[in-house]
């Protein structure tokens, strides 16, 4: 037994594991490539190992510290504070549209000048794997051992919320200010319009221009803020001739304007086009202007923010040709009147003069601020119309909150559906304007397809569909018969009024919206109560666990006061969130400043509201604390909803 174990000891010490040259170990006796008392198989294994926990961890994961992050953009904004999140670092959702490519005949840079990302910027069609080719270490027999790079994180926290990486880089390219229409143009001579509300890539949208000059040529913008240009050139056309299209005849039976016109061009929606909201600017030879809106979606994004563009009520409130839901081109306004349009058409242009727009619709004023904010913020977003949430429901649930804007007034079936599921499932829902969901509708299909009418028939008796299909009619309110449901289920608020024009007053200013403001009890936040407002009513409906955070004395410019809330409430069986500041003036104050404007501290707030949200119900951390009995109103107030809006 002596004997074997000597024999044994000494062929431990003859025996050498060699590795290639790159891993070589040199010991202190000056033997090259040796490594005593350790079998090749453990010196494998344990190599191993190491590189698969290494490729496991993103900056900033457990156990690897807080990812240092450089200085943000110097193009200007808020966006300049230097920020880590340890816990974002394992979020890889790439959360966008696949398709990035740019134009190449625009020249366009595809890095960012200086980026508070990781090295590695990415588009949202890019993997977040880290690539296996990145270490010159070597494996037994002079194999390349191949180490694989840290895994940069496609989204991470920031200061204003979840921010993804493509979002940053794509904002970091060169913008232009050739997307604005010159103030005071009033009388076009060139208008138009898409045969769809949004498309995706593959997909071909159809263009339809009136036009007096004799040419004239589209440019197509992806809007966001671009260095605070506001926009960036996608596309755009060779000159086309112009023509003047046929006068757009009205059917006298729903008050129905559409315009039959022959197509202009047509548009290849590539790779090149960026899921986001864009316009279409139609540029007459002779200097005449105007816009087409379009929305480029991806069905299969799993952003963290839902952008959600109110194209229902851009069209109930569009009047070209003269009418629309609420007036006729005698300017008579309401329900009563009998020559209102019950049924419109996206076969038109949006008025010119709508909302100021210059053919936009609702989108400059009422939206477009917001969508600047995000996107100056590198908030990882994605866009929806509230047509697609209608024809799929389902789409919120990708998500982990929706952002509805200024003005979001009338909700199909479906949407409000969709609504109801995604707080159902803990999807947090923030509504920045007034009157959401406030009245329903439903859609048809025009010659040019599906989802080109938009029925509001604003009275069960005269919509047809009553009899037969209940669920479906259009009433004007959602909480008149058949459909007896309330808007402040799901908003917390309801309609006040219209109108308005004052301070908003904070109530409970320890509230975490409120947080890094600089608050008070009664501090007053001069004219952001502003157009119509939204106030809490204890009415049996609303939701239980409603925070007051501001209540507002407003009076209208019709005489009715009454008092605009902003409140907050969280679901009790799925922790979502829902805040609803109650005024449609929000939305302007993410833009710019002015004198006695405190759009900063509004800034600060929806920043609040949005890091919050982006990390999933809002409930699991900050569950709202009821305090609506010192601050309910037992009735609507006066205005009633029938008030236009």
């Amino acid at each position: 037994m002596i004997l074997v174990l000597l024999v044994l000891a000494a062929g431990a010490l003859g025996s050498r594991q060699t590795f290639g040259s790159d891993h070589t170990n040199r010991t202190a006796t000056g033997q090259s490539g040796s490594r005593r008392g350790q079998p090749a198989s453990l010196q494998t294994a344990t190599a191993v190992p190491t590189t698969i926990k290494i490729a496991s961890r993103g900056i900033g994961a457990a156990g690897m510290g807080v990812a240092e992050r450089p200085a943000k953009l110097t193009s200007g904004g808020p966006h300049s504070n230097a920020r880590g999140n340890a816990g974002a670092a394992e979020n890889t959702s790439t959360a966008g549209n696949t398709s990035t490519s740019a134009d190449t005949t625009l020249a366009e840079s595809t890095t960012p000048p200086q980026s508070t990302m990781p090295p590695e910027s990415i588009t949202p069609s890019e993997s977040t794997t880290p690539s296996a080719s990145t270490s010159a270490a070597k494996g037994p027999a002079g194999r390349r051992h191949e180490r694989p790079r840290r895994a940069q994180p496609a989204t991470f926290l920031g200061s204003y919320g979840t921010e993804a990486r493509w979002v940053v880089t794509e904002n970091a390219k060169p913008g232009t200010n050739s997307w604005r229409i010159p103030p005071g143009t009033t009388d076009p001579t060139i208008v138009g319009y898409a045969d769809h509300t949004s498309a995706q890539v593959g997909e071909q949208v159809g263009l339809y221009v009136s036009t007096t000059a004799p040419s004239f040529q589209v440019a197509a913008y992806r809007m966001g803020y671009y260095g605070g240009t506001g926009a960036r050139l996608i596309w755009q056309s060779t000159s086309l001739s112009g023509s003047t299209q046929d006068t757009c005849p009205v059917s006298y039976e729903t008050y129905t304007v559409s315009c039959p016109w022959k197509p202009s061009l047509s548009v290849d929606i590539t790779r090149k086009w960026v899921q986001g909201d864009y316009l279409l600017k139609l540029n007459a030879s002779t200097g005449g202007a105007s816009y087409i809106p379009l929305t480029i979606i991806d069905p299969t994004s799993h952003a963290t923010y839902v952008i959600l563009n109110s194209v229902l009520t851009w069209q109930a409130w569009n009047p070209y040709g003269g009418y629309d839901c609420f007036q006729d081109p005698t300017g008579e306004n309401g329900p009563t009147d009998p020559y209102r349009s019950r049924v419109v058409s996206y076969d038109r242009p949006y008025d010119y003069t709508f909302s100021d727009g210059e053919g936009s619709a609702d989108f400059l004023n009422l939206e477009y601020p917001a969508v600047r904010f995000a996107e100056e913020h590198g908030l990882d977003v994605t866009y929806l119309t509230d047509i697609n949430l209608s024809v799929d429901p389902s789409l919120l649930e990708q998500h982990k909150a929706l952002l509805s804007l200024g003005h979001n007034e009338f909700w199909t079936a479906g949407e409000r559906e969709g609504l109801v599921n995604g707080l159902g499932d803990g999807v947090n829902l923030f509504f920045l304007g007034a009157t959401p969901g406030l009245r329903p509708a439903r859609l048809e299909s025009s010659p040019l397809g599906p989802d080109r009418l938009m029925v509001a028939y604003r009275s069960a008796e005269e919509d047809p569909i009553t009899s037969t299909d209940p669920a479906l009619s259009t009433p004007n309110d959602w909480s008149d018969p058949p459909l007896e449901k309330r808007n402040d289920e799901i908003v917390g608020n309801t309609y006040g009024g219209y109108g308005i024009n004052a301070p908003m007053v904070i109530v409970d200013p320890t509230a975490w919206p409120f947080a890094r403001t600089g608050l008070r009890q009664g501090s007053s936040l001069a004219h952001l109560v502003a157009g119509d407002y939204d106030h809490y009513v204890d009415d049996g409906f609303a939701p239980q666990d409603v925070q007051i955070l501001a209540h507002s004395p407003v009076e209208t410019t019709y005489g009715t006061t009454g008092d605009a809330d902003m409140l907050y409430y969280t679901v009790r069986k799925s922790d979502a969130g829902v805040v609803s500041t109650g005024t449609i003036g929000w939305v302007g104050f993410l833009n710019s400043c002015g004198p006695g404007v405190p759009c900063q501290i509004v800034q600060r707030i929806t920043g609040n509201v949005l890091r919050l949200f982006g990390q999933g119900p809002s409930g699991t951390t900050e569950p709202s604390v009821s305090n609506t009995s010192d601050y309910s109103s037992d009735s609507l107030a006066t205005s009633g909803s029938d008030a236009t809006s």
